[in-house]
C-alpha cells in the first residue's frame, strides 16, 4: 500500500495510530475471528479497532513474512492477494479458507501465526536493546537482544532474521524471503 501511494510516512503513521488503539484494548476484547460478535462484549469502536485496524496489522505482518529480505520486494505478497481476489471475487471467504490460501502461497504451515494473531487476542510487547562496537576492517559488530512480554509462554515470534544476526556478516547465506 505505501509503495503504491508513494507516502511511506503517512502509511507508517496510520499503522502507529492503529497500534495504539489496539494496545488500549489489550485484554479487553476478543480475537479478530469473532467479527461482529465482538460487539456483544464491547462497543462499535472496539469492533472497528479489532476487525479493521488489527486486520490491517495482520496483513502488514503477512506482507513482511512474504518479503524478499535481499531486495525488499513484496511481489509475492501482492501476487497472493491478487490470486485471492481472483479466486474469491463475489464469494464468501472464511478465515480457514484465507489461511489455506496464504499457506499455499507461502509454502509453509502458518498455524502458529493464525493461532496467535487471528484466533488469539494476546498482543506482545517487545523490548529491544543493543550494543555496537568497532570491528576489524572499519565496520561495527552489533549485539542485539529482543525480549517478548505480555503473552502466553507458547507465543512465538518469527525469528529468521534474528538467527542471521548471530552469524558473522561474511558467513551469512544470501538473503531470502521470510517464508517459502
Amino acid at each position: 500500500m505505501h509503495s503504491v501511494l508513494g507516502q511511506p510516512e503517512k502509511y507508517l503513521d496510520r499503522l502507529r495510530e492503529a497500534r495504539e488503539d489496539i494496545l488500549d484494548r489489550r485484554g479487553k476484547v476478543g480475537p479478530i475471528w469473532l467479527g461482529p460478535r465482538l460487539i456483544r462484549g464491547g462497543t462499535d469502536e472496539d469492533y472497528q479497532v479489532i476487525v479493521y485496524q488489527k486486520g490491517a496489522w495482520i496483513l502488514h505482518m503477512l506482507r513482511n513474512l512474504f518479503l524478499d529480505l535481499r531486495t525488499l520486494d513484496d511481489g509475492r505478497f501482492l501476487s497472493m492477494l491478487k490470486d485471492l481476489h481472483r479466486s474469491y471475487r463475489g464469494k464468501e471467504l472464511s478465515t480457514e479458507a484465507f489461511q489455506s490460501h496464504v499457506e499455499e502461497h507461502a509454502g509453509i504451515d502458518l498455524d502458529w501465526f493464525f493461532e496467535q494473531w487471528v484466533y488469539g487476542s494476546a498482543i506482545p510487547t517487545y523490548r529491544v536493546s543493543y550494543r555496537g562496537e568497532p570491528a576489524e576492517g572499519g565496520g561495527y559488530r552489533v549485539t542485539a537482544r529482543l525480549r517478548q512480554e505480555n503473552v502466553p509462554e507458547d507465543f512465538r515470534m518469527y525469528s529468521t532474521g534474528v538467527r542471521q544476526l548471530r552469524r558473522r556478516r561474511d558467513a551469512l547465506p544470501p538473503a531470502r524471503s521470510g517464508v517459502g
